[in-house]
C-alpha cells in the first residue's frame, strides 16, 4: 500500500507542475490527462493488463510518451537513461535484446542480449526532452518497430500491448539427412546433395541447425555445411526455443546442459538429466528431484516430483510414486496427481490412464473422452490414433467421435497429415481419411519429413516420394551420387564393401594414384575395361560413357572430349595407376583416398636383418660352450649397432612413425627368438612412440601382438574386436597382409552393421585360410549368413 501511495503523490507531483521551456515550443502540447493501458505476461507466462494515468505529448502530431511511464513497463520493458550523455538503453525481455537511443537522435540500434550491434532503424521523430525534469520522450512507432501494439485513441488514451505473438514458425531448410554406407550428407527434396557425406551421424535440421557426429562425438550446423559448435558431445538434442540439450561424460557419468544457438553453452553439462526448453521452460534434475529453469538459466520452480515432461499449452505433466497430474507455470497441482501414466497436452487435450484404460482430459482436468482405449497418442491436426480394445488402431477426432475404424496394427505419430500406419506386418502412410497414401510395403515407417516419407527395408534407410517412388541422392548435374572410398586394399561403393584390391594404391610426388582398371570396373561404375600393352592405354566403357586413358599422356579421353589429368598415368608391375583425382566428376561423385599401411615384415625389408639373427641362433643352438660365449659377445656388439643405427634414424627423421613401427616389429620378432621380455617392453615402448604421430599404429601393434604370441581365442578376438570398432578398414588391410581372415570375420561379425566386412573375411578364410579354418569360416557363412558355398567358391 505504502509503495502504491508514494507512486500516485510522484505522479500528481510530476504532472501538476507546468510545463518546461522546451514544451512551450512550437508544434509541441503535453496532455497532462492522457492515459495508458497494458497488457503484459507475468513471470508465470499469464496475460494480464494495467493502466495508470499519464502525461503524454504531442510534437507535429505525433505522440510521445515519457521515460517516467515506459519505466512502468517493467514487466516487459527495461529502460536505463544516463543523462551526461543522453545515451538510453531499453531491453526486451521477451526477446532478450536492446536498443540503444541518444537525445536529439531519431537513429535506433537493435543489440543482441550481448549489447553487440545488429542493426539500425529510424524513427519518425527524434527522441526529445520533455516535461519538468527533462524526461526523454518516445515516439510510439518506436514500440511498433520492435513488434508491439501502441495505439493512440485520438482523445486520451494510449493501449500497449507487450504480449509476445506467437511468432510465425520458420521452415527450416527443406533438408534432410542421408546416408551412404557409415557416412552421412544432407540432400533437398528433389535428391540433390546439398552437404557431402562427411559425417559419422546426423539428424534432422531444427531452428536452423542440424546436430552430425565427427570422430565419435556430435556438433552442430548450419544449412550452408559450416560448423556453429565443434564435435565435443556424447549425446545431443534438436534445438527448441533456440537452446539444445548436451550431454557429456564426467568422471565416466553422463552429465547434460544447455546450448544456445551461437554454439555457446547457457548451462554447462552438470545436470543428471534435462528435457529440452517448451514454452520458455527447461526441466532438469539433480538425482531424483526435477526443477525448471528458464531462458536465462534461472530456476524459477523446485518441486520434488519424480518425473516430468515440458510445458504444454502452459501445463507440464509431473510423477511421484507413479501417480501422475499436471502442474502449471505457478508449481501449482492444477489437475491433482491421480492417473497411471500421462501425455503431454496437445491442442488443448491429454491422453491419461486410468484403471489400465487411456482416455483424455481437457486443462480443467474434465474427463472429456473416457478412458476405454489400449493406447493413446496426442492429437495432430485434431485428430488422434487410438488402440482399441480389440488390439487394433484407428483415428478419432477431439471429441472421441471415430475418423478412421480400427484396422491397422499400429500407427505413429502424425504429421503434414500423413500418419504411418502398419498392416499385415509392413508399413506405409495413410492420411485423414485412412486411405493409403504409400501401400505398406516396408519394414518400417518413420514420420513425414516434407516432401518426403524416411523409410527401412533390411538395414537400409531412405526416402520415398509421395508416389512410393525411391528418391535417390544425385549430385548437382543429376546423375545419382556415386561415393567411392578406397581404404588402402579396400574399395567401398556407396557404403558397399566392393573387393580388396590386389594393387595398393600409391602416392607419387604428393599425387594419390589408384589401380584403373579394377576401379572402373567395380559396382555403380559398371564400365567393361581392356588394356592394350603394346599403345599401354586402357580403355572402358559403359552405357553413355567411354573412357581412355594412356600410360604418360596427361590427358584422358571422356566420350570423346579432352580431360586434363593432374599427372599422368603410369605403369607400375604392369597395371596402369590414375591419379584418382580423375574419377571425381567423370566416373563417380566423390572419391576418398584413406592410406593404410599395415605391419608387413617383407614391405618392410628386414629379411636380411632377420635371416642373420636365426642364423645366429641355429648356430648358437649347436656350438660348443666357448664357442657360444665368443658368439654372445659378438651378437651383444650386433644388438648395440642395430640400436645405434635406429637411434640415428629416429633422430635424423624424428616424425617417421614408419620407422619406428619398424623397429618396434624387429624387437619384438627378436623377442620372441631370444625369448626375452625386456626386448617385449622395448618394443612396446617403440610402438607407443609410432602410435603417438599416427594413431592407428596402437591398432596395428595390438593386432601384430595377437598374431606372433598366438593369444587363446577369446583374448584374440577381443584385440581384433577393439581394433575393427576403432577403424574397420585397418583390420581388413591387416587380414590381407597376415592372412588372418578368419579372426578379422568373427569380430566383424560381433559388431552391428559390418556384416558385409563379416562376409568378405569369412569367405576368404573359406578359401585362403587353413584347413581348420576354412571348415570353421564355411561352417559360419552357411549357420549365421545362410550362404551356401557357391556364394563364394570365386574367392
Amino acid at each position: 500500500m505504502e509503495r502504491i501511495f508514494i507512486a500516485c503523490i510522484a505522479t500528481v507531483l510530476l504532472y501538476a507542475w507546468p510545463v518546461s521551456a522546451a514544451d512551450a515550443a512550437a508544434n509541441v502540447k503535453v496532455n497532462d490527462k492522457g492515459n495508458i493501458v497494458y497488457q503484459f505476461l507475468n513471470a508465470y507466462d499469464e496475460a494480464e493488463s494495467d493502466s495508470f494515468s499519464s502525461a503524454y505529448v504531442d510534437k507535429d502530431g505525433i505522440i510521445m510518451v515519457p521515460s517516467v511511464s515506459v519505466a512502468r513497463f517493467k514487466n516487459a520493458i527495461g529502460h536505463s537513461y544516463n543523462s551526461g550523455s543522453g545515451i538510453i538503453t531499453i531491453s526486451d525481455k521477451a526477446k532478450s535484446q536492446y536498443y540503444e537511443m541518444k537525445v536529439g537522435s531519431d537513429k535506433v540500434a537493435v543489440l543482441d542480449k550481448n549489447k553487440i550491434k545488429q542493426s539500425e532503424f529510424t524513427l519518425s521523430t527524434d527522441v526529445s526532452l520533455h516535461l519538468v525534469g527533462d524526461y526523454p520522450c518516445y515516439p510510439l512507432d518506436f514500440f511498433q518497430k520492435i513488434g508491439y501494439k501502441a495505439e493512440f485513441d485520438g482523445k486520451r488514451t494510449i493501449t500497449f500491448d507487450f504480449v509476445p505473438k506467437a511468432e510465425e514458425k520458420k521452415e527450416d531448410p527443406q533438408l534432410v539427412p542421408f546416408s551412404l554406407g557409415s557416412k552421412f550428407g544432407y540432400m533437398n527434396a528433389a535428391g540433390t546433395v546439398v552437404i557431402e557425406p562427411d559425417f559419422d551421424g546426423a539428424q534432422p535440421f531444427s531452428e536452423g541447425l542440424a546436430a552430425v557426429k565427427a570422430d565419435g562425438k556430435w556438433g552442430y550446423i548450419d544449412s550452408s555445411g559450416s560448423m556453429v559448435a565443434l564435435p565435443q558431445y556424447d549425446t545431443i538434442s534438436a534445438f527448441s526455443e533456440g537452446l539444445a540439450v548436451v550431454g557429456q561424460y564426467i568422471d565416466g557419468k553422463l552429465k547434460y546442459g544447455y546450448l544456445h544457438k551461437s554454439g555457446k553453452l547457457m548451462k554447462a553439462p552438470e545436470f543428471d538429466y534435462a528435457l529440452p526448453f517448451s514454452e520458455g521452460y527447461g526441466a532438469a534434475t539433480y538425482g531424483h528431484t526435477f526443477f525448471y529453469m528458464n531462458q536465462d538459466g534461472i530456476y524459477v520452480l523446485n518441486r520434488s516430483y519424480e518425473d516430468t515432461g515440458p510445458f504444454s499449452d502452459g501445463l507440464s505433466k509431473v510423477a511421484k510414486k507413479d501417480s501422475y497430474g499436471y502442474i502449471n507455470k505457478r508449481g501449482d497441482e492444477v489437475i491433482t496427481l491421480q492417473y497411471e501414466n500421462g501425455g503431454d497436452f496437445s491442442e488443448g487435450l491429454a491422453a491419461v490412464r486410468k484403471n489400465a484404460k487411456w482416455g483424455y482430459i481437457d486443462k480443467t482436468g474434465a474427463t472429456v473422452i473416457p478412458h476405454q482405449y489400449e493406447h493413446a497418442g496426442p492429437f495432430t491436426d485434431s485428430l488422434a490414433a487410438v488402440k482399441s480394445a480389440g488390439g487394433l488402431y484407428g483415428l478419432i477426432d477431439n471429441t472421441g467421435k471415430p475418423v478412421v475404424a480400427p484396422q491397422f496394427e499400429a500407427i505413429g505419430n502424425g504429421h503434414n497429415g500423413y500418419w504411418p500406419a502398419k498392416s499385415a506386418g509392413k508399413w506405409g502412410y495413410i492420411d485423414a481419411k485412412g486411405s493409403w497414401i504409400i501401400a505398406p510395403s516396408y519394414d518400417f515407417a518413420y514420420g513425414a519429413a516434407s516432401e518426403l516419407f524416411s523409410v527401412r527395408t533390411g538395414d537400409r534407410n531412405y526416402y520415398v516420394n509421395s508416389q512410393g517412388a525411391e528418391v535417390v541422392p544425385r549430385d548437382a548435374s543429376g546423375k545419382e551420387y556415386v561415393q567411392l572410398l578406397i581404404a588402402g586394399r579396400a574399395m567401398e561403393v556407396n557404403g558397399k564393401l566392393m573387393e580388396l584390391l590386389d594393387n595398393l594404391p600409391a602416392v607419387i610426388e604428393g599425387i594419390t594414384y589408384v589401380p584403373a582398371q579394377p576401379v572402373l570396373e567395380m559396382e555403380r561404375a559398371g564400365l567393361r575395361a581392356s588394356w592394350n600393352a603394346d599403345t599401354q592405354t586402357l580403355t572402358a566403357t559403359r552405357s553413355g560413357l567411354s573412357v581412355a586413358l594412356q600410360a604418360g599422356n596427361a590427358k584422358a579421353q571422356v566420350n570423346g572430349a579432352d580431360v586434363e589429368l593432374a599427372a599422368a598415368p603410369v605403369v607400375v608391375d604392369g597395371i596402369l595407376y590414375v591419379p584418382a583425382s580423375f574419377l571425381k566428376g567423370n566416373v563417380v561423385s566423390r572419391v576418398d583416398y584413406a592410406d593404410y599401411r599395415p605391419v608387413d615384415l617383407t614391405a618392410m625389408g628386414m629379411e636380411q636383418t632377420w635371416n642373420d639373427f636365426a642364423e645366429w641362433a641355429d648356430l648358437y643352438n649347436n656350438a660348443d660352450s666357448d664357442t657360444r660365449l665368443e658368439m654372445a659377445l659378438q651378437i651383444e656388439e650386433d644388438f648395440n649397432a642395430l640400436e645405434a643405427a635406429y637411434a640415428a634414424k629416429f633422430q635424423a627423421e624424428p616424425n617417421n612413425d614408419a620407422a619406428y613401427m619398424e623397429y618396434a616389429v624387429l624387437l619384438g620378432e627378436l623377442a620372441q627368438m631370444f625369448e626375452l621380455d625386456e626386448l617385449w617392453a622395448e618394443s612396446a615402448n617403440m610402438a607407443r612412440k609410432a602410435a603417438q604421430l599416427d594413431g592407428r599404429n596402437a591398432s596395428y601393434y595390438n593386432l601384430y601382438v595377437a598374431d606372433q604370441l598366438m593369444m587363446s581365442g577369446p583374448e584374440k578376438s577381443a584385440q581384433y574386436g577393439k581394433a575393427a570398432e576403432a577403424d574397420p578398414y585397418l583390420v581388413l588391410n591387416h587380414a590381407w597382409t597376415s592372412g588372418m581372415y578368419y579372426d578379422a570375420g568373427i569380430a566383424f561379425g560381433e559388431i552391428d552393421g559390418m556384416s558385409d566386412f563379416a562376409i568378405y573375411c569369412l569367405k576368404l578364410a573359406a578359401s585362403h585360410g587353413d584347413e581348420e579354418e576354412q571348415r570353421l569360416a564355411k561352417q559360419l557363412l552357411g549357420d549365421k549368413y545362410h550362404l551356401s558355398e557357391s556364394h563364394y567358391r570365386r574367392f
